[in-house]
C-alpha cells in the first residue's frame, strides 16, 4: 500500500471510529488509535499476541483509557461493513475489560453484532 491509499483509509476508519465512539465515551472512556501499515511495524510481543488481527486493543478499565491499534494492511480490501464491524468490536472490548476471562472475546464479538443490527435495524 502507498501512503495515498493509507491515509483515504485511516479517514475511512476514523469515520467509522467517530460514528461508534459513543459506545466508550458515554461512560467516561478515552482512547486513543494508532495505525501501523504492516504488523512487522509492531512490537514483537504485539505480534506474538495478536498474530492475525487486523485491529487489537489495549484497555485499562482502572484509568477508563486505552489504545486501539490497526495494522493497515491487513484492514485494506476488506467491505465497509467488514470494517465498521471490526471498530464496534474493537470498542465493545473496552466495556468488557473489567470482565477479562475467556468469554471475552465471545462476549465482544456478541455484543459488538447486536449494536451493528440495531444500528442496521435487524432483529
Amino acid at each position: 500500500m502507498n501512503a495515498e491509499n493509507n491515509k483515504k483509509l485511516e479517514d475511512k476508519i476514523r469515520d467509522y471510529f467517530k460514528k461508534w465512539e459513543w459506545i466508550v465515551t458515554k461512560w467516561g472512556w478515552r482512547f486513543d488509535i494508532f495505525y501501523y501499515d504492516t504488523a512487522d511495524d509492531l512490537s514483537k510481543k504485539d505480534r506474538k499476541e495478536h498474530p492475525d488481527a487486523c485491529m487489537f486493543v489495549d484497555a485499562r478499565f482502572q484509568y477508563l483509557k486505552g489504545g486501539v491499534y490497526v495494522i493497515l494492511d491487513r484492514v485494506d480490501g476488506l467491505s465497509d461493513e467488514e470494517i465498521e464491524g471490526l471498530v464496534v468490536h474493537e470498542l465493545t472490548h473496552f466495556l468488557l475489560d473489567p470482565i477479562y476471562n475467556d468469554l471475552w472475546e465471545y462476549s465482544t464479538e456478541t455484543i459488538s453484532r447486536l449494536f451493528l443490527m440495531l444500528e442496521r435495524g435487524a432483529q
